[in-house]
């Protein structure tokens, strides 16, 4: 894979600054207490493809969609493709997806290969800018989450399993054992060394696990690291030591790996 463009790197230190910044306020959702019931019910989505945001979108959306009780967000083209507009004085959001394009070769058109006969490719950020539907003149519309409703046997089957593997990670509650579970699949899967802006990168991402998690089945959250590290981690974003990105696409993956691992899924069976 190349290297970033110019354009993807601000992109990347633009939204690091944003998090900082947020890290630095106390207002980043991953340091307050939420109620499962908002994480489910107001679980940030797009109106018209009725995707759910993941990642580092839920993070950045997600404050705004407990403000406006409202998860519903859309571009500014699909608000005028549904006969609406956007209030006056109100702000966008942005959104970052990643994509990929194949190298070809400049005189031949032909696609590169790599040394496995692979094409090469190229990582590149796409941005939108997004607005809850509170925000633009389509604020009566009906809404209806895609979040699932029916999350009470996934819920259950997650507390089981907590409960049941009590003797592998001491927690006094589900936020805490979903946090230390995530540590240690983090430290085995990025060989992290015991520098202090290490572990902090992995408490960051064991909490954002844990918010993922406890979105997925409508738990509770309270956060487990972020007392002790609040500071550390708008220090190490502002400074460039962490790429919120990255904690966010490695924690959406650790938690998506407990949610199907094969002991939950027997337990929810």
């Amino acid at each position: 894979m190349g290297k970033l463009s110019l354009y993807n790197k601000n992109t990347q230190e633009n939204f690091n600054a944003q998090v900082a910044q947020e890290i630095q306020n106390g207002t980043a959702c991953f340091l307050r207490q939420i109620k499962g019931w908002e994480l489910l019910n107001l679980a940030p989505y797009n109106y018209k493809s009725g995707k759910i945001y993941e990642g580092q979108n839920f993070i950045n959306l997600l404050n705004s969609a407990i403000s406006y009780k409202s998860g519903a967000f859309l571009t500014y083209k699909q608000i005028q493709e549904l006969g609406g507009f956007v209030k006056d004085g109100q702000q966008a959001q942005q959104i970052i997806f990643w994509s990929f394009s194949e190298k070809h070769d400049k005189e031949t058109g032909q696609k590169v290969l790599g040394k496995d006969e692979t094409p090469i490719k190229y990582a590149f950020l796409k941005r939108f800018n997004v607005f809850n539907l509170a925000q633009t003149t389509l604020e009566d519309l009906p809404t209806n989450s895609p979040a699932p409703k029916d999350t009470e046997q996934l819920q259950q089957a997650v507390l089981n399993f907590v409960n049941n593997n009590q003797g592998l990670i001491n927690a006094k509650s589900h936020n805490e054992f979903f946090a230390k579970w995530a540590m240690q699949k983090v430290n085995e899967r990025e060989d992290n060394m015991a520098t202090s802006w290490c572990v902090a990168k992995s408490c960051l991402i064991a909490e954002l696990v844990n918010l993922f998690i406890c979105s997925k089945i409508g738990a509770d959250f309270n956060p487990v690291f972020a007392n002790e590290y609040q500071e550390m981690w708008a220090g190490l974003f502002a400074n460039g030591y962490l790429d919120f990105l990255k904690c966010a696409k490695i924690a959406k993956e650790t938690g998506d790996e407990l949610l199907t691992w094969q002991n939950l899924n027997k337990l929810s069976a």
